[in-house]
Formats: structure tokens, sequence, C-alpha cells
């Protein structure tokens, strides 16, 4: 038996093994649209920015913005609720939403456009207390954007 009828099946082993992984492969065109793919699910205190998603389990509270105001000014919740926060932009300017709680303030992802809305899903305190709420864009909370959170 010589070297070249000793290794003959050497090739054909490369060429199996690379059929099989570009199989495994998928190609551009099969690819789903970018606009479909969402993430399914999201860890209990992710900010979601996204208006459709709904947190059955939350108390749904909403929040507009117009003027450098927020109306309401005040949001009222009970301990360790579930909470869910819509801002709703009806301003001419982006806003955004910060609220300070003791170890975790929660905040928007992104700014908020005139004319779109994004939401916060998060656990209030255990502890009762007021909290601040304001946008941390630029100098609006220096202007008036700001509010407050009332654990009770």
């Amino acid at each position: 038996m010589n070297l070249r009828t000793s290794f003959g099946w050497l090739p054909l082993l490369v060429l199996s093994i690379l059929t099989a992984c570009d199989t495994n492969r998928r190609s551009a065109d099969d690819a789903p649209p970018a606009d479909s793919v969402r993430q399914e699910t999201a860890p209990p205190n992710m900010l979601e920015n996204d208006p459709t998603v709904q947190d059955s389990d939350s108390e749904q509270l909403e929040i507009r913005v117009q003027n450098l105001q927020f109306s309401p000014a005040e949001l009222r919740v009970k301990k360790g609720q579930r909470v869910q926060i819509m801002l709703i932009n009806e301003g001419e300017v982006e806003s955004s939403l910060r609220i300070e709680l003791p170890g975790n303030a929660q905040e928007l992802r992104e700014p908020v456009p005139p004319a779109q809305r994004a939401g916060i899903v998060f656990t209030a305190p255990e502890k009762a207390g007021t909290y601040p709420f304001y946008s941390p864009l630029r100098n609006q909370r220096d202007r008036g954007l700001s509010g407050q959170l009332i654990v009770e």
C-alpha cells in the first residue's frame, strides 16, 4: 500500500465536512426581516421602550409631557407593587423619564420623540416614601420637568 492510496479518502472527507457545515448555515435570503425579530422575554426590571409591551400583572399609569410639564406630576403606588409607567410625549421636543428609587434608579433607554411613547416596568420599593422623577435630558429638569412618585 503506497502513501497515495492510504490518504486517497482525505479529500472526500474534507469535502463532505464542508458540505455538511454549509447546509447548516442560513443564507441572508433565509433570515427573517430585521423588523420582525423581537425579544420574547425581558428581565423583571428591564426598561421597555416598546409601547406595545404590556405587563398585565402591573399597575398601568400614564404620564403626558408637554410644554416642559408632566401631567400628572404626582403618581401614587403601593409598596412592592409592579408598575408600568407609559410616557406619552405630546410636546414639540424629545423628552425622557428617570425615577430615583433607592439603590435602583429606573430610566428610559432612549429619549421619546414628539408624538411617541415609551414605558418603564419596575417594582415599587418596599419602603414608603416620596421619590422624584424627571427628564434627564439637557436642562429639562432645571426648567421644571419633574414630579413625584409617592409609594404608600
